[in-house]
């Protein structure tokens, strides 16, 4: 009984209503992804900026 409502649940489904699902699902995995890059982006960028800023520190000292 209850494989039979699962296929009568699957066959209500229209087409376009399953493309639609799966592109938002693919944006939001997309989404996902860029955003966890862009913070590892982020991070080194600050680690970049702070070891740049020290570098100046450190120059201006000795000059």
């Amino acid at each position: 009984m209850i494989k039979t409502s699962n296929k009568h649940i699957i066959y209500h489904f229209n087409i376009y209503d399953v493309v639609i699902i799966g592109m938002l699902n693919f944006i939001y995995l997309f989404f996902s992804i860029t955003h966890i890059i862009g913070v590892y982006i982020k991070k080194i960028y600050i680690f970049y900026i702070r070891n740049k800023s020290m570098f100046n520190v450190k120059y201006f000292i000795i000059k």
